[in-house]
C-alpha cells in the first residue's frame, strides 16, 4: 500500500512540475531577441569586415547601409493568456542588462563598423507563474520614474552614457546608427517636451511627448518564440537617399535642409514622422510647412504644421 501511495505522489509531482515548473508554481522564462535587416541578421561585421545591407529604405529612395549601433530599452514586460490576462515577468536581476523592471537589449559588439564594447544582450530572462501564454506585451522605452537621473551613479542597465541625453530629457530608448555613402544617420528615440530649469535637472511632471510605445504581439509560445526588431521594416518608408527639409526658424520664409539626416525625436523633424508611425507612435508636426528636397509631392516628409499623423499600428517588432 505504501508503495502505491509513493508512486501516486511521484506521478502527481511530475504532472505539476513538468515544463520547468518548480515547487513555487513558477516557470523559467528565456525569450531570445534578434535584430534583423529583413531576411538577414543585423550584425556589425561579417568575416571580420564591416557588413553592408543593400536596398534599405523607401522604394526608389534606398541606400546601402552599414550599421554602427543598435540598442534599445524595454520595460513592463508581460505575458498574456488567451483570455487577455496579463502577467508580469519577474526579471532576473543577476544580469547586468536587467533591473527589476527594465531590460537593455544590446546588439552592437564593437566589431567591424560598430562602436562600443564586446558585451551584448539578446535574451529576456526571468520567471512567471505557470500558465498557458499566447502573447507578449512590453513598452519600448524607460519609465518616467527612472528616465531622469544621474547616469554616472545609476545602476545597470541604466548606466550607459551612450544611451543618455541629459537629466531633463533622459535616456535614448532606441538607438540605431548607421552610415550610407557620406552620410551618418542617427535614430535616437526618447522623450521630448520635458520641462526643467536646466539640462542638469529632472522634470517633476511628465514630459509632453513621452514617446514610449506599448507593443503587444500575439501567437507567442513560451520558451519557443523569438522577439524580433526588423530595422529594414522600421526604415521602409524613409527616403535615405535624400535629406528632409523644413522651415528652420519661424518666419524665416524658406525651407532649409535638416542639419543631419535621421531622427532625434523632435516634432520639428520631418524624418521622424515615418519612424514614429512604424513604432506605433503618433507624430504631431510643430514646424512650418515642409517639402522634401527631391520635390516629390507625395513624399512622407511633406507635412503641415499642427497636424497629427496617426500610426496605423507598429510594424517594426514581430515574433518568430
Amino acid at each position: 500500500m505504501k508503495v502505491k501511495i509513493f508512486i501516486f505522489i511521484v506521478l502527481i509531482s511530475n504532472l505539476f512540475f513538468c515544463n520547468g515548473e518548480n515547487a513555487s508554481g513558477t516557470v523559467s522564462v528565456s525569450i531570445p531577441v534578434k535584430a534583423v535587416m529583413g531576411s538577414e541578421d543585423a550584425v556589425c561585421s561579417s568575416n571580420r569586415s564591416a557588413k553592408t545591407y543593400a536596398n534599405i529604405g523607401a522604394t526608389s529612395h534606398t541606400a546601402t547601409v552599414t550599421l554602427k549601433d543598435m540598442r534599445f530599452y524595454i520595460h513592463d514586460v508581460k505575458l498574456v493568456d488567451a483570455a487577455g490576462k496579463e502577467t508580469s515577468i519577474t526579471l532576473d536581476e543577476s544580469s547586468s542588462y536587467q533591473s527589476s523592471n527594465v531590460v537593455l537589449l544590446d546588439f552592437e559588439d564593437g566589431t567591424g563598423s560598430c562602436t562600443g564594447n564586446s558585451g551584448t544582450n539578446k535574451t529576456i530572462t526571468g520567471t512567471v507563474p505557470a500558465g498557458l501564454y499566447t502573447g507578449i506585451k512590453f513598452t519600448l522605452g524607460v519609465p518616467f520614474s527612472s528616465n531622469h537621473q544621474d547616469v554616472t551613479t545609476a545602476s545597470a542597465p541604466l548606466n550607459e552614457s551612450g544611451l543618455f541625453w541629459n537629466w531633463r530629457f533622459g535616456y535614448k530608448f532606441l538607438r540605431i546608427d548607421f552610415t550610407h555613402g557620406t552620410f551618418s544617420y542617427n535614430l535616437h528615440l526618447g522623450s521630448t517636451g520635458c520641462s526643467a530649469s536646466s539640462s542638469t535637472e529632472a522634470p517633476t511632471v511628465a514630459c509632453k511627448n513621452p514617446n514610449t510605445s506599448t507593443i503587444t504581439l500575439n501567437k507567442f509560445t513560451l520558451n519557443s518564440s523569438t522577439l524580433v526588431l526588423d530595422i529594414a521594416e522600421l526604415l521602409a518608408s524613409s527616403e535615405l537617399d535624400v535629406k528632409a527639409v523644413h522651415n528652420g526658424n519661424a518666419g524665416s520664409g524658406g525651407a532649409v535642409a535638416s542639419d543631419k539626416p535621421g531622427c532625434m525625436s523632435s516634432n520639428t523633424d520631418p524624418d521622424c514622422k515615418v519612424i514614429f508611425n512604424k513604432l506605433g507612435l503618433n507624430f504631431t508636426y510643430s514646424s512650418g510647412a515642409a517639402n522634401d528636397n527631391d520635390g516629390m509631392s507625395d513624399s512622407p516628409y511633406t507635412l503641415t504644421k499642427g497636424t497629427t499623423y496617426s500610426s496605423s499600428g507598429q510594424s517594426a517588432f514581430k515574433l518568430q
